[in-house]
């Protein structure tokens, strides 16, 4: 009895007189310094005197582990408190630049409440918006762009009720005065390049081929015509991949573009004739979508010499 009188005494003593910790350390921060600077010191004398020992002592206190952990959690305490702060104060800066947005669009649209599309996208342009690097534009200018992005779509919305041809006929009425990026005329251009593709979709090669005429009036670099090219470069490769996929296909097809051609080799007519009759078949599907398959097949780089073997 009195030994187990005696081991509860000295549990007491040992709570009461015992090692501080972590809790203990991160209640009073000043402590925790203070005490981390005592280890490190005993740590850096131990190793100045070779003292195995008593750096081991030093480097495994608890105590000096306890202050280390208390002090590293208040720092991620106040870091996270710091991060916090800073996106709270982000926040309402952002809230009150976009009142200010808001401010600055409503006064603008009262004062052109009666514009078309068109002439808000050409007021836009007067206005001086220039702004350094990585710099957000003024409240007046995010307004402007704002009510810019809103005609642009309006304006696209009104322009895509008209077909393709009708569009390009109308290029003057929008591109007369003004062809700089983000005018009228662009949002023409887009509108016009949206739906010419819009009526490509869904046709096939041939139907595409008969449609160059009106996308590539105005040269092979023109918006539309790239459009058109496009449009007919995919089908052109979905053609030739069926040709590669398909022998019974290829076949039939490769042969019979062959006897087109031999029939003009073996006309009455002109050397240019016969050359310009010839071109003209190989150069339209599906005769080069043929030709271009018998290459990718490896089977030679000079077709329609002869037929093939079925």
């Amino acid at each position: 009895m009195k030994k187990i009188i005696a081991a509860g005494l000295l549990s007491v003593l040992l709570v009461g007189c015992g090692e501080h910790d972590e809790e203990y350390f991160f209640k009073h921060q000043d402590k925790a310094e203070t005490k981390l600077k005592s280890c490190e010191e005993k740590i850096y004398a131990a190793i100045e005197k070779n003292d195995e020992k008593a750096y081991e002592k030093a480097f495994n206190d608890k105590e000096c582990h306890a202050a280390d952990a208390a002090l590293k959690k208040q720092r991620q305490l106040d870091y996270e408190k710091e991060v916090a702060e800073r996106e709270l104060k982000k926040q309402r800066e952002e809230e009150a630049r976009l009142k200010e947005i808001a401010t600055e669009k409503a006064a603008i649209l009262e004062q052109h409440k009666n514009a078309t599309w068109q002439t808000t996208i050409s007021e836009y342009l007067k206005v001086e918006c220039n702004q350094g690097f990585l710099q957000a534009p003024s409240p007046s200018c995010a307004a402007w762009k704002e009510i810019y992005d809103e005609a642009v779509t309006s304006g696209k919305t009104e322009l895509l009720q008209f077909s393709f041809l009708e569009l390009k006929e109308k290029e003057n009425e929008f591109c007369n005065l003004d062809k700089r990026s983000g005018s009228v005329c662009s949002v023409w251009e887009m509108a016009t390049s949206e739906q010419g593709k819009a009526e490509l979709d869904g046709l096939d090669l041939s139907a595409i081929e008969t449609k160059k005429a009106d996308y590539c009036k105005d040269g092979s670099y023109s918006t539309n015509c790239r459009v058109w090219t496009n449009e007919w470069n995919q089908k052109s490769e979905e053609l030739i991949k069926h040709f590669l996929n398909e022998d019974e296909i290829f076949v039939q097809t490769y042969n019979s573009c062959l006897t087109e051609i031999d029939k003009i080799r073996q006309s009455n007519g002109s050397w240019d004739e016969r050359h310009q009759g010839e071109s003209t078949i190989r150069t339209n599907s599906p005769c080069l979508q043929a030709e271009r398959a018998y290459t990718r097949r490896g089977m030679g780089y000079d077709p329609y010499k002869h037929y093939i073997a079925q």
